[in-house]
């Protein structure tokens, strides 16, 4: 996945001398492992920096679909908010071409 400020609009117009940066991610979409993370720098759209696998990041277990389960390990490591729902099919369309089901 990428995160970049520019993508949802946040633009570093300054940044001071010393600080930190925060970036806030409302529902955490990782099944539990361990990550590593790139990090790049921009300067007026000229590459600055780029860090490859400058940090790991460990993702313990949670209940991200408030059902107490979560996909296995084998099948990986994203997670979407969605939604399933089921329609029937009206008798007239589960009918044969002659009337008849």
């Amino acid at each position: 996945m990428m995160l970049a400020n520019q993508l949802v609009g946040a633009d570093l117009v300054t940044v001071p001398r010393e600080g930190k940066f925060t970036v806030r991610i409302p529902r955490f979409p990782l099944s539990p492992g361990r990550y590593y993370l790139n990090l790049f720098c921009e300067v007026n759209g000229i590459l600055a920096d780029w860090v490859t696998q400058a940090v790991f990041l460990t993702v313990e277990g949670g209940d991200f679909y408030g059902t107490g389960r979560l996909p296995p390990a084998s099948h990986g490591g994203l997670l979407l908010s969605h939604e399933w729902s089921v329609e029937e099919r009206a008798a007239r369309e589960t009918a044969g071409s002659d009337g008849k089901p």
